[in-house]
């Protein structure tokens, strides 16, 4: 059986984690959020995601505020 994995973008992403587009970006680029490069394009596994903010999230909470 093949698995689709929905991929989002940095807006669903901020929208998802109730940050900015820029906040999102700074967590990128520190490697602190799970995300996939595709060429010049940033992506984010929804279910990597998911399970990331299960697992605190890198202290996401305590940063975005």
């Amino acid at each position: 059986m093949i698995s689709l994995r929905k991929l989002l973008t940095t807006e669903e992403v901020s929208d998802l984690l109730g940050i900015s587009k820029e906040a999102t970006w700074r967590y990128v680029r520190s490697r602190r959020i799970p995300a996939i490069h595709i060429g010049r394009q940033v992506r984010f596994d929804e279910m990597e995601i998911l399970e990331w903010l299960g697992n605190g999230g890198c202290g996401l909470k305590e940063r975005a505020g």
